[in-house]
């Protein structure tokens, strides 16, 4: 038995000593070979610092207290001036503009100020849905859509 051993460990001494002196080796796992993982780290520092900048920032709007309500008015109210076409020879502008709580049309000239403006319609009870320009411009066409 123990020629046995002898002999396999003079064997295994052989393959190592072969393995050793031998040019041809093992590839090794180098991080050139594996530029995915070097990018894959990177995308992890970035998620990283984005989520803790995330979580600092709702951190100081939390202790800030909440924002302050938009009023009604300002989104769903009636614009001060809405609309605006230019008439087709260019020597007036037409647009809506509230009068008695109610868009109507007004004309003006290009040149005059908005205060100057000439109420074409005299609407109360709805809004004005639009208006045209004729191909002449002597007149804008007031367009009366119902609303249902």
């Amino acid at each position: 038995m123990s020629r046995q051993l002898l002999a396999r460990s003079t064997i295994q001494e052989e393959n190592v000593a072969v393995l050793r002196s031998s040019s041809t080796r093992v590839p090794s796992v180098s991080r050139k070979e594996l530029p995915h993982v070097k990018r894959l780290k990177l995308r992890f520092v970035f998620v990283f610092v984005f989520l803790l900048a995330s979580f600092a920032t709702a951190v100081a709007d939390k202790a800030s207290g909440p924002p302050q309500l938009i009023d009604r008015d300002v989104i769903f109210g009636n614009p001060e001036i809405a609309a605006a076409q230019l008439s087709p020879d260019g020597k007036y502008i037409a647009f809506l503009k509230p009068w008695k709580d109610t868009r109507n049309v007004y004309v003006k000239a290009v040149d005059a100020p908005f205060s100057a403006a000439r109420l074409l319609t005299t609407e109360t009870k709805r809004p004005v849905g639009g208006y045209f320009w004729t191909r002449d411009s002597k007149a804008a066409e007031i367009d009366f859509a119902q609303r249902v």
